[in-house]
């Protein structure tokens, strides 16, 4: 379902791809119609893991690498086909579920990549 990178993922939990334009501001002419100069179509994805093992973890975060954009293969809702894009990570976020015999089990994954 996901791979960054070439490498495969731990499916997540949840995926919500968010499109939004990207452009000058919005603005009206003379005759009161709305303006919008869109340069592009950008997609926002926002993922969830439910819970991860530390591998899991560290394979998803070694898979983005250190550069800020990495690559991201997906399904699109747009076209319903497989999609590949240049991503960066905006934010991430974990818990810890429990702690057995000193290894974390983490829980609500969360991330936010943004189309270059």
């Amino acid at each position: 379902m996901l791979t960054i990178n070439g490498s495969t993922v731990k499916s997540p939990s949840s995926m919500e791809i968010q499109l939004f334009e990207v452009g000058d501001a919005t603005r009206r002419n003379a005759a009161g119609e709305q303006i919008i100069d869109r340069i592009a179509t950008k997609r926002r994805i926002s993922l969830s893991w439910a819970v991860m093992t530390p591998e899991q973890l560290s394979s998803l975060f070694s898979a983005m690498g250190d550069p800020p954009f990495f690559t991201v293969s997906y399904f699109d809702p747009v076209t319903g086909l497989a999609r590949t894009t240049t991503c960066s990570c905006d934010e991430r976020s974990t818990g810890i579920l429990r702690i057995t015999d000193g290894i974390p089990v983490w829980r609500d994954v969360t991330m936010t990549w943004t189309e270059r």
